[in-house]
């Protein structure tokens, strides 16, 4: 890609200060298992027709040879302020297939360009491991008959993967194509108690609630709930937060953070003094540990066991971070 932008000196790099030029990002995603996506954002704007079709002839004739093999090679033009891929725009496939996919805990799953994958498969098993342990109560027997709720799901990786211990599991993800990807994962893996929704948590989470409650009542017998946030770099909005304390029925949390300090005042919210806007009883943090996910950077996941303050405290060995 170097090469041929350096070769393209009629098509400049995009400059974030004035707003001109043309390439923006490019983004490979490289799989263990072998497969490969690469993704190439550039800036339309007052490109004709004619240079376009030969800038996605380039790049196909560039990347549909030699190693290693690009298996899908996706285009996306867009001219926003953002400085990031934007998944409401669409992507253009010009070359290979749809999607790639990855095994991760004895499980297949697909992966759209706009779909979030952890990069790291190896130590993504080792953080899902902790996430599953902590979310069954570690030492207890597997809660059966709870629910678990899949917040900012994603591809269904961390849902999907513990739908053995649970009655069912209920993923939230505003990302329609992610949503698409979990429900087709879940299919391929044959889990059948795994359901996904596109929406906000704000929005969603009470309603889905409100329908596990029925079932419930009908059931006979209430429901408890554990609830997993894996939210965005910059975390979750304070109202999914509020939604999240008014279920009375979710009595633990486990939260995991990509960046900590960005997503350290949902953890205080989570936490606070009950409130009018913040009801029901708050929750307790009882253990955490970090999980290496970016060897060789400063960065590193955060999971953070969360009970509600009325629950008492078992005692707990904190394992030491995973390599």
């Amino acid at each position: 890609m170097q090469d041929y932008t350096r070769e393209r000196t009629d098509l400049p790099v995009y400059s974030r200060i004035d707003k001109t030029g043309v390439w923006r990002l490019f983004v490979t995603r490289t799989l263990e298992s072998g497969q490969n996506m690469v993704i190439v954002q550039y800036n339309p704007t007052g490109l004709d027709e004619a240079t376009i079709e030969k800038v996605h002839a380039d790049l196909v004739e560039r990347f549909s040879k030699g190693t290693p093999t690009v298996h899908s090679l996706y285009i996306q033009q867009s001219d926003s302020k953002s400085v990031d891929l934007n998944p409401t725009i669409p992507f253009q496939l010009i070359y290979g297939v749809p999607h790639i996919h990855e095994n991760l805990l004895n499980l297949q799953f697909r992966i759209s360009p706009s779909s979030f994958f952890q990069a790291n498969t190896p130590a993504a098993e080792k953080l899902y491991t902790i996430i599953r342990r902590w979310a069954m109560g570690q030492a207890e027997p597997a809660p059966s008959d709870a629910v678990l709720l899949d917040l900012c799901c994603g591809t269904g990786t961390i849902g999907l993967s513990m739908a053995s211990a649970f009655r069912k599991v209920v993923g939230i993800e505003t990302i329609p194509a992610a949503i698409e990807d979990a429900q087709i994962n879940a299919a391929v893996n044959k889990v059948e108690n795994a359901e996904f929704f596109v929406g906000r948590v704000e929005d969603t989470l009470p309603k889905q609630l409100e329908r596990l409650n029925q079932e419930a009542l009908e059931r006979g017998q209430p429901t408890s709930v554990v609830a997993v946030l894996d939210p965005p770099r910059a975390g979750l909005d304070r109202s999914a937060i509020q939604a999240v304390r008014a279920c009375r029925s979710i009595n633990r949390v486990v939260f995991v953070a990509c960046d900590f300090a960005a997503s350290l005042q949902n953890v205080v919210d989570l936490c606070r003094p009950t409130t009018n806007k913040f009801a029901a009883h708050p929750f307790r943090p009882v253990q955490a540990v970090p999980v290496d996910l970016f060897p060789d950077t400063k960065h590193c996941e955060l999971v953070i066991e969360l009970v509600r303050d009325y629950i008492p405290a078992p005692a707990r060995t904190v394992p030491a971070a995973l390599p």
